[in-house]
């Protein structure tokens, strides 16, 4: 049989639609129809509604009260025609009661409402509705035959009763199938409180059979009390809900929920009473184990806070386990630690903390719970605990291990948790029940694994806030220690705090500059630098100095301020006295200026003295090599002994006077570098040449090796050569046996001159003083080599003054190599390379004639020479008419000494002769310095010698030029 389509009409507010339109759609659209939607305002304003026959009301009523009531009413009014279902609280039964016999066909729980019960519901009011309907009509059809046939009193009286009994019937046969097919427990009682009927599902609830309740009251399963009650209730309201235990004929105890009510005639007569039973059993038990989830979460929640609120750890830990115990309702809760044997290594336990109820034993104080070896006697329990699981059980079920530990303290029942410290299993929490068996639930066991997390982060919390301790102590001493004032400044310029120190006096007394910005205390030159500083510091987010000055006591103090960032709008200013510094750093600044004034008063004596110096030693050296060569008659063995003793000598104090006159130069700033372009293989060969006599006659071997690429550098080639030879000079005079070796590389920074010997080698600690004018690390009156220390440091200063460097690598014993570095300096243009590479002048064809013009000793010594010789020399000491002369004289070589006696320089003298003569004679200038050389070549001469000018240099002249 098909069932019949229900057409739905929802009554409700929008807010309480949706969840009831939800559960409607879940169901079969081919039983229900949801055919109009009105909310309980629209129902006020209409009169009367019709609707086709099977339509079903849907009441929706978020609040059972004197409101609902009336609105229960109002809708069963209005749709008078058709079945009523209320939805709503379940908060008073008493209501529901009277909501019922206000017409309401069925009542449900909106908590318990589902598709299925609400598709039954609406089924089982429908068909009580048409049951009702059919009845209806039947009953008048009886009263109208009834009617018809009444003749007498007696009759008519029995026809009333005989109504009376087929409407009975006809009400008894329906209402059976409808309890008879009901999902609920459903029972008649008559009115004196036994059974008359009962359905199938309330034999099945309490197992009682029709036999079994014959004769019998629900006092059978209820109880007496409970029974007499409800009996008063229908009594006194007609109905009754609640929820009371019963027990069934197994007997097992149920809970169940009871709905009664009272049934009655036309007359309002009571007829008899009907109970509806549901079996509410795992409902409570589902509220129940809610119930205790709660409880437990509360009790977390509480342990939590308490270990996050409470100041002192030890009385934090113990106030949560109380917490914890009483939430669990258990007798015992305690905390052990892991650690590990000293000595072997091996896993140990000891208990830290414990809470106990007044019912049991405390254990904290037992030894034998301290030091407890896991591998003896729960191994077990470190296997689980330490992967993150729990250990929980009846104690009877342990291994015998573990039972010898747990039973002394009598623990039934036990549930243990690890606690987790930085992923790293650090203990665990234990839960001890010492009264029954009890089974430990799921939920349980998940709240209490987050109360171990809890008590595991109070741990680190308590570590994280001892090790801040310990850095806030250490710290503290730090500041105190620093003998500066500290000061925190916003951006703004307002001072937040500040940290004094000892022997620091603060311009104004800290108490009157808290809180105040800077510029209302401080003059305004120091606020603006240092508010500058602060901002320069918040926007570079780097370390800003500043130094200014303050009126302190009655005099003026400096001070040092160092500005950090603090904050994304503050800084730290400390600040220090630097008072006695700054008087130091004065008087050094004194000293310095003062040393400095000495030395370069020195230096430009020594550099004005270079004429002084050097015209007598000209005359002796001139002189010298003039009688050594015999010219003017022969000398016996012992003259030419005393001469080359003489010339010697000369020459020596002729080196120390030009290396002291150059160092004084360079140091005084007045050494100018003629930069050209030099040709290394052509250099090098020059400074081989001039040593190899003394390598030679020492017995050394003297190599080069020349880097191919190393072709040309850019630099003074006079101050190059010289720092050459002081090299390989340096080298052969400490090289008793062996070899010294020039070796030239070109590399990324420039060109490297290496001298390399196998010599004495020097001492470590002895290559500091290299370098240091006047320092020789033989300082013995009687030492083995001589010299005056001023070869290495001139040689220095030269190449740092080419922007390059001299360093040395030396072993005692096996020998030293020092390397001349010459830096790459921008390429000249074609035209100053052509000049540079140009020969100062060409060789000519031997001539008898040359020129000097002078009036110093010097030039009278060359005349003689080049007479000797037999060259014919003409000597000017005045340039009167000197062209005329030069015309007369026909030249081949002029020699021109700058010291003239004629106010006339010697650049334009060199310009006029190049005007006025033959370009291709050539014109030597010799000076005593070369300061003016490249204004001499400028103007037009050949080349520029320094005196005094030796026998072998002077040939070298005459070879080149005649």
């Amino acid at each position: 049989m098909t069932a019949e389509l229900l057409k739905i009409v929802l009554v409700a507010d929008v807010s309480d639609r949706h969840q009831i339109q939800k559960t409607l759609q879940q169901l079969n659209q081919t039983e229900i129809e949801l055919i109009a939607i009105a909310s309980l305002d629209d129902i006020k304003i209409h009169q009367c509604v019709s609707y086709q026959a099977g339509t079903v009301i849907l009441l929706v009523i978020s609040k059972l009260d004197a409101y609902g009531l009336k609105v229960v009413n109002q809708v069963r009014y209005i749709y008078a025609g058709f079945p009523l279902i209320a939805i709503g609280d379940a908060q008073n039964q008493a209501l529901i009661c009277e909501s019922i016999s206000l017409g309401v066909q069925e009542y449900i729980i909106a908590e318990q409402v589902t598709s299925t019960i609400l598709l039954q519901k609406l089924q089982f009011a429908n068909a009580r509705w048409q049951w009702l309907g059919k009845r209806f009509e039947d009953l008048q059809k009886l009263q109208s035959t009834s009617k018809v046939s009444l003749h007498s009193p007696l009759e008519e009286c029995y026809c009333r009763a005989e109504n009376q009994r087929i409407s009975v019937l006809a009400e008894s046969n329906t209402f059976r199938q409808i309890v008879t097919h009901c999902n609920d427990a459903i029972a008649i009682i008559d009115l004196q409180g036994y059974y008359l009927e009962q359905n199938a599902m309330h034999q099945l609830l309490l197992g009682y059979s029709d036999e079994d309740l014959d004769g019998k009251t629900p006092a059978i399963h209820l109880g007496e009390q409970v029974f007499s009650t409800v009996c008063q209730e229908l009594v006194k309201n007609n109905c009754y809900c609640c929820e009371v235990l019963s027990r069934t004929k197994s007997g097992k105890l149920i809970q169940i929920e009871l709905k009664a009510f009272t049934v009655r005639d036309e007359q309002n007569q009571p007829v008899c009473y009907v109970g509806i039973k549901k079996d509410i059993t795992e409902r409570k038990l589902v509220s129940s184990v809610v119930t205790q989830r709660d409880r437990l979460l509360e009790g977390v929640a509480a342990a939590t806070n308490q270990l996050l609120t409470t100041k002192d750890f030890t009385q934090a830990v113990y106030k949560a386990l109380a917490t914890l115990g009483k939430a669990v309702q258990v007798n015992r809760v305690y905390v052990f630690e892991n650690h590990t044997d000293p000595h072997s290594g091996e896993p140990l336990l000891s208990q830290r903390f414990e809470w106990t109820d007044n019912t049991v034993t405390p254990e904290i104080d037992n030894p034998e719970l301290q030091n407890l070896s896991y591998l003896n006697f729960l191994p077990r329990w470190y296997q689980i605990l330490s992967v993150g699981n729990i250990v929980c059980g009846l104690v009877k079920d342990f291994p015998e291990s573990e039972r010898q530990v747990l039973e002394p303290q009598d623990i039934i029942s036990i549930l243990v948790v690890p606690i987790f410290i930085e992923d790293s299993f650090w203990g665990f929490v234990g839960f001890d029940e010492c009264r029954y068996q009890r089974q430990w639930q799921e939920s349980e066991e998940a709240i209490l694994i987050a109360a171990a997390g809890s008590i595991g982060a109070a741990i680190v919390r308590k570590r994280t806030e001892e090790a801040l301790r310990k850095t806030e102590a250490r710290n503290s001493a730090l500041l105190n220690a620093i003998p500066d004032a500290m000061f925190r400044i916003r951006k703004d310029g307002s001072i937040l705090d500040f940290k004094e120190t000892k022997n620091f006096d603060l311009y104004i007394p800290g108490n009157e500059f808290i809180g105040k910005n800077l510029v209302d205390f401080l003059p305004e030159s120091v606020s603006k630098k240092i508010k500058l500083g602060i901002k320069q510091t918040l926007t570079n987010c780097t370390v800003q100095l500043i130094e200014y000055q303050l009126p302190t006591q009655g005099k003026n103090r400096d001070y040092e301020a160092r500005m950090v960032v603090c904050g994304e709008d503050e800084v730290v200013s400390i600040v220090r006295d630097i008072s006695e510094r700054k008087q130091v750093e004065i008087e050094l600044r004194k000293s310095k200026e003062a040393v400095e004034n000495v030395s370069k008063a020195k230096s430009e004596f020594l550099a004005t003295m270079s004429h002084e110096l050097r015209t007598p030693l000209n005359a002796i050296l001139g002189l010298s090599q003039l009688l050594h060569q015999e010219i003017f008659g022969s000398l016996n063995a012992k003259q030419k002994e005393y001469v080359s003793c003489i010339y010697s000598s000369g020459e020596h104090l002729l080196s120390l006077i030009n290396d002291i006159l150059d160092l004084s130069k360079v140091e005084a700033g007045k050494e100018e570098l003629m930069l050209a372009l030099v040709q290394v293989p052509e250099l090098c060969e020059t400074c081989l040449a001039i040593v190899r006599d003394r390598a030679i006659k020492k017995g050394l071997q003297l190599t080069s090796q020349l880097d191919p690429q190393a072709v040309c550098c850019f630099a003074d080639e006079r101050r190059v050569k010289q720092m050459l030879l002081n090299l390989l000079t340096n080298a052969i005079k400490f090289t008793p046996s062996g070899k010294v070796t020039l070796r030239v590389q070109k590399v990324p920074q420039g060109i490297t001159f290496t001298v390399s010997d196998t010599g004495i080698g020097i001492a470590s600690e002895h290559l500091k003083l290299l370098f240091q004018p006047f320092k020789q690390l033989d300082s013995r009156f009687n030492r083995q080599y001589d010299g005056t220390g001023l070869g290495l440091a001139l040689t220095r200063k030269l190449a740092h003054l080419h922007g390059g460097n001299v360093t040395v690598k030396s072993t005692l014993g096996k020998g030293s190599d020092f390397t001349l570095l010459l830096p790459d300096y921008p390429q000249p243009t074609e035209d100053e390379q052509y000049g540079y590479n140009q020969q100062a002048g060409h060789l000519f064809n031997c001539s008898p004639r040359i020129l000097i013009s002078g009036n110093g000793n010097h030039g009278s010594i060359i005349q003689s020479y080049l007479k000797a010789i037999g060259y014919e020399v003409k000597y000017l000491k005045v340039i009167n008419n000197i062209l005329a002369q030069i015309e007369k004289f026909k030249p081949k070589l002029i020699l021109l000494d700058p010291q003239l006696s004629e106010n006339v320089t010697t650049v334009t003298l060199i310009q006029h002769l190049k005007a006025e003569l033959d370009q291709t004679i050539p014109i030597v200038v010799i000076t005593e310095t070369t300061e003016k050389c490249d204004r001499f070549l400028k103007a037009g001469a050949q080349e520029c010698l320094n005196k005094p000018i030796g026998i072998a240099q002077l040939e070298s002249l005459l070879i080149r030029y005649l």
